[in-house]
């Protein structure tokens, strides 16, 4: 278990890897490093494929026991723009999925919001508002 930084998407993936066999820790093991972790996640995404998507992803490993950088969509759970982040669960097919959804039945707000990302409409409402204010 993690006990800083906050949520740690290492742990989730290696604990997904765990539970689906591909990553084997023996039970006589009682702690495992971040660094354990990280190569054991990285010897899966070389197992799962060779190519430039997996030595990115092997790369940005060290970076997830600090948390995750991923912008959402609103227009589906699984709606995510690309990052190097999300790019680990690509490579290793783990589902990744966010609950920032609009409500269908406001109809307004879900025309207003579409598919954009989180990022996208923060700068749309800052313009916006900027407009008005006469900024």
């Amino acid at each position: 278990m993690q006990n800083a930084n906050g949520p740690c998407p290492l742990i989730a993936v290696a604990n997904t890897l765990l539970l689906r066999g591909r990553v084997l820790i023996s039970d006589m093991v009682v702690v495992v490093t971040a660094a354990q972790l990280v190569e054991y996640v990285s010897d899966a995404v070389a197992d799962t494929v060779a190519n430039v998507n997996a030595h990115d992803a092997i790369a940005v490993l060290p970076e997830l026991q600090h948390g995750l950088d991923v912008n959402v969509r609103f227009g589906g759970v699984s709606d995510f723009e690309p990052t190097r982040e999300c790019a680990v669960f690509d490579v290793l097919r783990i589902p990744l999925y966010h609950g920032w959804l609009v409500d269908p039945q406001c109809e307004a707000a879900a025309r207003a919001v579409g598919r954009m990302g989180y990022n996208e409409l923060v700068e749309h409402i800052l313009a916006n508002k900027s407009r008005s204010c006469g900024i």
